[in-house]
């Protein structure tokens, strides 16, 4: 085994972990601005349209917790040399597109919004970290991938 193959595969054993963190951060957040929503409009509860907002809410949020969670785990069991189907690497590349798109609105509610300038700058460095993770676990991945792929047209070719 070659040590650049190594190094990115206890990389990406180490980005899963990661990506799973971010996913128990971002239902823990989520979970925390829902409790705050509901009580500051405690009116939320009301029979009607809002169950299924609320029922919509916790859905979002157990989605995205379950596909970041998901990403982790695949990336921590590629690291460790075990075969994992590509559509891992899809949905990587779905929620890095969310953060692509999640980042620069952010950064300009930081820059443009009065209220809450502090709690947005700290949500843009959380979200623009994770962009960068997500970005990581491509790049460690597509290169286990070709390595191990290189090394398999080596082997029989000997």
């Amino acid at each position: 085994m070659d040590i650049k193959e190594r190094k990115a595969e206890i990389n990406l054993v180490t980005l899963g972990t990661g990506v799973i963190f971010s996913a128990l951060w971002s239902m823990f957040k989520s979970i925390i601005i829902y409790i705050l929503m509901i009580a500051e409009k405690p009116e939320i509860f009301t029979l009607g349209d809002s169950v299924t907002t609320n029922i919509a809410l916790v859905s979002a949020i157990l989605i995205g917790f379950s596909l970041r969670f998901y990403i982790g785990v695949c990336a921590r069991a590629e690291g460790n040399g075990k075969r994992v189907k590509r559509v891992y690497t899809v949905l990587t590349f779905i929620v890095l597109l969310y953060y692509g798109l999640a980042v620069p609105i952010e950064a300009s509610i930081a820059l443009f919004y009065s209220s809450g300038k502090l709690r947005n700058a700290v949500m843009l460095v959380i979200d623009l970290t994770f962009f960068i993770l997500f970005i990581e676990v491509i790049v460690n991945s597509s290169a286990i991938r070709r390595m191990r792929k290189k090394r398999s047209a080596e082997e029989k070719a000997v």
